[in-house]
């Protein structure tokens, strides 16, 4: 498990297997703090909010004001990873877990 400055966590297989980004507008965004987001929603949404912030290489998007927000990271396995791509993933987990409890 990965733990970014911030305080926020994601599993590190699913920070390796995330492709690498340095372009658009989560260039150097903590992709931890990106799953934590989207974990959080998907524990409590059935659909995945759209939005402005474009992964370049699947074409997946996010709220552009949450991406926005994340905090600046350069370290650990989600160095130069994908902050869009990380905050899926997040909600995809977060929909596991809450459909569990």
């Amino acid at each position: 498990m990965s733990t970014c400055n911030h305080g926020n966590t994601a599993p590190d297989h699913i920070l390796n297997a995330l492709h690498e980004s340095q372009a658009g507008p989560q260039r150097h965004k903590c992709t931890e703090c990106a799953f934590q987001q989207g974990r959080a929603l998907g524990e409590t949404q059935a659909i995945l909010p759209g939005g402005n912030a474009v992964c370049e290489h699947v074409q997946r998007r996010a709220p552009q004001e949450l991406v926005d927000a994340l905090p600046e990271s350069q370290a650990g396995p989600g160095r130069h990873k994908c902050a869009v791509c990380a905050f899926h993933e997040g909600f995809t987990y977060g929909k596991a877990i809450g459909n569990r409890e």
